[in-house]
């Protein structure tokens, strides 16, 4: 991705040279305000752009440190962080120390717990996303979608877990994206695309990973109507 950068920039630069040729040839005697005007939007553009550029590319390659360290962000998203059940007897209790040991970074012990909770539960479709999404965490991608079929199957609107199952096929495992966008399209006719990033996955989908038709797609989608994408 990063190696488009310098072409998009190009491009624009190119647009803002017409265009001020442009504006050269129809009214020379704004010339110098017009140039002081379009050259700092240009300049914001450009730089709005580069650091949109980098911070992405510094997110898709930073290393995975969710199994490694302790972190804030929970397995389902907007959940205040786990604590830690005082007993664990049932299924539940299972389940939440799943998500208090994965938060810890011990992933490893997640899954166990995640699978307690399913072997006293096994209609419990959350312990099977959440087991799915921790193994993803583990580039265990062959088990997790076993998992996130059984969580649909049991939940056929759950969210997190199309979404999840969407990425699988989309970055990860067994690559299909046909089937990523339409565990994204499910999301979206869910009404549930607003706060999440399913509609640049889907447009990821849809390009067949990062190329300049996506960038400029998303670029064009940055304000996603409050109903989808």
């Amino acid at each position: 991705m990063i190696f488009l950068a310098p072409l998009v920039i190009g491009i624009l630069l190119l647009f803002f040279y017409l265009l001020m040729r442009n504006l050269l040839s129809t009214n020379r005697t704004r010339l110098t305000t017009q140039w002081q005007k379009w050259s700092v939007a240009a300049l914001i553009m450009v730089t709005a752009f580069g650091f949109g550029v980098s911070k992405v590319y510094s997110a898709a390659t930073a290393p995975n440190l969710q199994c490694t360290a302790a972190h804030t962000s929970s397995v389902e998203p907007n959940m205040t962080p786990s604590t830690s059940p005082k007993v664990l007897q049932n299924a539940q209790d299972y389940f939440a120390q799943g998500d208090y040991d994965y938060e810890q970074g011990h992933c490893t012990q997640a899954i166990a717990d995640y699978t307690q909770a399913i072997k006293l539960n096994p209609t419990y479709a959350q312990a099977y996303n959440n087991r799915a999404y921790t193994y993803m965490q583990e580039n265990r991608y062959v088990d997790a979608l076993p998992d996130l079929d059984k969580a649909i199957q049991l939940r056929p609107n759950y969210v997190n877990a199309l979404m999840n199952r969407g990425d699988l096929y989309n970055y990860y495992y067994q690559t299909d994206r046909k089937k990523a966008v339409s565990d994204y399209d499910q999301v979206i006719a869910l009404g549930a695309a607003q706060g999440t990033s399913v509609c640049g996955h889907r447009i990821l989908a849809i390009h067949q990973g990062w190329n300049l038709d996506a960038i400029i797609d998303i670029l064009t989608h940055l304000r996603p109507p409050l109903d989808g994408c």
